[in-house]
């Protein structure tokens, strides 16, 4: 099993990632890589981790909505934000 987190922006040498490989009962963590283009990223982790493996992805990156339409909605904190009413609400998300 190979689990990988991937961060940075949208600049291709700001897109790091850190991955560990399980060994047994244990992980061992690998240095952080360049996590290269993301078009491939998955096939990439998949190919290394091996066809009886399986790939662990996560994504770091911020979430919310801008400060402006915040307080034009008077969301008061993020978990309240998908219970506002109209269209695409996510009550049953989180």
């Amino acid at each position: 099993m190979s689990s990988c987190m991937r961060t940075g922006g949208s600049a291709p040498n700001k897109r790091w990632m850190a991955r560990a490989i399980r060994h047994g009962g244990f992980y061992r963590a690998l240095p952080p890589e360049l996590a290269g283009p993301p078009a491939n990223l998955l096939a990439r982790l998949r190919a290394a981790a091996g066809p009886s493996s399986c790939v662990f992805l996560g994504f770091d990156f911020p979430i919310g909505v801008p400060a402006a339409y915040a307080n034009l909605a008077s969301v008061q904190d993020f978990l309240s934000l998908p219970r506002l009413p109209g269209p695409g609400t996510m009550g049953g998300v989180f």
